[in-house]
């Protein structure tokens, strides 16, 4: 139960966000390999419908790192990520990645990175 409200959790923002993308303008066309090719009239429909085809071919990739980032590892895969969740609060990865976020990255690849991301 508690990975269902975890996931669902991690998901609402995205939920927010496809309020404001119309999923009509979007095709996901996989070629031979199951290359996906994207598809839509906006660079936010190009990522959404590019995140969609990545949770569809491997969703535990995408899984992972959000749980990393909210420090929640461990209430899915136990000791070791509570472990990894408890490394990331005495080092303070929160506060450094808020501060090197503003000078590290330009206006428009941060646009890209809150579409992916979401914060």
């Amino acid at each position: 139960m508690q990975t269902i409200i975890t996931l669902l959790l991690s998901f609402a923002p995205l939920l927010l966000l496809a309020q404001n993308i119309n999923t009509q303008n979007i095709t996901i066309a996989r070629d031979q390999w199951g290359v996906p090719h994207i598809f839509s009239q906006t660079d936010e429909e190009a990522v959404y419908g590019l995140a969609w085809a990545h949770a569809e071919d491997n969703f535990e990739q995408i899984q992972e790192p959000l749980l990393v980032s909210r420090n929640l590892l461990g209430s899915v895969t136990g000791k070791d990520g509570a472990l990894f969740d408890a490394v990331s609060f005495l080092i303070d990865a929160d506060n450094i990645v808020a501060e090197q976020y503003e000078q590290t990255f330009s206006p428009s690849s941060k646009k890209y990175w809150r579409l992916m991301l979401l914060p």
